[in-house]
């Protein structure tokens, strides 16, 4: 049974994920700490997903079933409307295709003893659509840690999603309310911008165990805005805001550019022009080549000459 006040308000939103959602519902509500509500949130699911989550319905845990009549069209209003219903301290966005370990609640609560911990995350790993488990993810970061929001940012969400999947992660429901509702707006990249204002307000844990794992399969949200290119053009939204918010030095812009261009070169798209289109809203032309260029030159040499002290 959930205490009056629960620690924790866990919330499932799903839409057309019924194949998932057994798995989901039990890795949520066999967790060992216990001390949680959950909120499930349907988008209009057109499968048999309202039959399977209504299983769970006399669950104790489980504090409000909500389904939409009408597609919101976008996961971050899903979001916001959990964080609004949410009576818990944390938030938990548990992504109705993924699973975890049993012991998610119980490694990643703790991290909040520190009152300016605005949001924690694990290592992740990879899941084939069957549940088999594959590689890690985060592997350019190691060992627990606790760091200043802005310098998270400088380093690693100021240049790409080092946050890859809300699964992962934990966060004060006070600070999610507290930031503007622009990821809202956004179809697959606003979770990055969720981080990002989220990490302007106070410190950010990290859980070196690989706590969360993530399905791949077609059906996928985040795969499919990135082929067809959506999370491109929002990823430049995103690298705008940074820049006029003065949260990231040159360095970080450049590397920022590069991450993203090289990206949109490698990505098959279901037509040529689709690239196209990215490069152009990136500025990719001859001034773009030739600064990366010049700035690669200088990493490689700089790297040279570290070598030789």
């Amino acid at each position: 049974m959930i205490k009056t006040s629960p620690i924790v308000s866990v919330i499932i939103p799903n839409y057309n994920y019924a194949p998932f959602l057994d798995e989901r519902f039990r890795s949520v509500l066999n967790q060992t700490y216990q001390n949680f509500e959950v909120i499930i949130l349907d988008d209009c699911s057109t499968d048999d997903s309202l039959d399977i989550i209504n299983k769970y319905k006399i669950n104790p845990h489980v504090s409000q079933i909500v389904t939409n009549k009408i597609n919101s069209g976008s996961p971050f209003k899903q979001w916001q409307k959990g964080f609004e219903l949410a009576k818990g301290e944390l938030i938990w966005i548990a992504e109705s295709d993924d699973s975890c370990s049993l012991d998610f609640l119980s490694r990643m609560v703790p991290l909040f003893k520190k009152e300016s911990v605005v949001f924690s995350f694990c290592r992740s790993q990879h899941m084939t659509e069957n549940g088999r488990l594959l590689s890690t993810w985060h592997n350019e970061i190691s060992g627990d840690f606790c760091c200043k929001g802005l310098d998270l940012i400088e380093r690693y969400l100021g240049v790409y999603n080092l946050v890859t999947n809300a699964s992962s992660v934990l966060f004060r429901r006070e600070s999610a309310l507290s930031v503007s509702q622009q990821y809202v707006n956004y179809r697959g990249a606003g979770d990055w911008l969720f981080w990002i204002e989220l990490a302007q307000i106070g410190d950010v844990a990290f859980c070196d165990e690989a706590l969360n794992f993530f399905r791949e399969h077609s059906a996928n949200t985040t795969r499919n805005c990135y082929e067809s290119g959506q999370n491109y053009i929002e990823g430049k939204l995103i690298f705008d805001y940074l820049k006029e918010n003065k949260l990231i030095s040159k360095q970080a812009q450049i590397r920022n550019r590069r991450e993203h261009v090289n990206a949109i070169l490698k990505r098959k798209f279901e037509n040529e022009q689709t690239r196209k289109n990215l490069l152009r809203t990136w500025r990719y032309g001859v001034k773009y080549k030739t600064v990366s260029s010049l700035s690669n030159l200088i990493h490689r040499i700089d790297g040279r000459l570290w070598r030789l002290l």
